[in-house]
């Protein structure tokens, strides 16, 4: 493991891996890195992504950004996805904020019929399209405050499945969870 701090200056640096005696030589490289902030902002790389809560599953009742919600209290996460152009093979990440769980009930999940696939995770929920016109595209998520605390949502992130590059993600989001 190479660590950043020993890499000569920003910007271009090269690694050399050489080999010296009998047999072969087998390596593996993979870059890691975090985006250094307090906030994360959203991102448009192709795909632009808004997320908000409310308390209704039409979105018109938003959250504030200071709003305190109580344990057990149920509301909606919305995502708003406008590619610039068609894409084809797409996935869509929801991060629930620490402290929530989906509430299962099917009917929790308006707009999927153009969704391919979806899955429910521990930590999110993931959409799958395998054709993104260039158009608007909805999902919705009914979810339940279940852990008190300061909690946070990572941002909501699309991006092609075969050319990431290719994404975008919304802000991060607070929350108070009170007993």
């Amino acid at each position: 493991m190479i660590d950043a701090s020993r890499l000569a200056a920003p910007g271009n640096n090269k690694i050399v891996i050489e080999k010296s005696g009998e047999g072969n030589l087998y390596y593996n490289a993979a870059l890691n890195y975090y985006e250094a902030a307090d906030f994360l902002k959203s991102k448009d790389n192709g795909i632009k992504v808004e997320r908000w809560y409310s308390w209704d599953a039409e979105g018109k009742k938003k959250l504030g950004v200071s709003t305190r919600l109580r344990t057990g209290d149920r509301i909606w996460s919305h995502v708003r996805i406008r590619p610039r152009a068609a894409f084809d093979y797409v996935m869509v990440e929801n991060y629930l904020p620490s402290g929530f769980e989906v509430d299962r009930d099917e009917r929790g999940f308006p707009g999927y019929y153009y969704w391919t696939n979806r899955e429910i995770r521990d930590d999110r929920v993931v959409a799958f399209l395998t054709r993104m016109w260039d158009r608007e595209y909805v999902m919705s998520v009914s979810m339940r405050a279940e852990t008190p605390g300061d909690v946070t949502a990572m941002p909501c992130a699309a991006e092609l499945m075969y050319f990431p590059e290719v994404n975008g993600r919304s802000s991060e989001a607070k929350f108070i969870i009170e007993e």
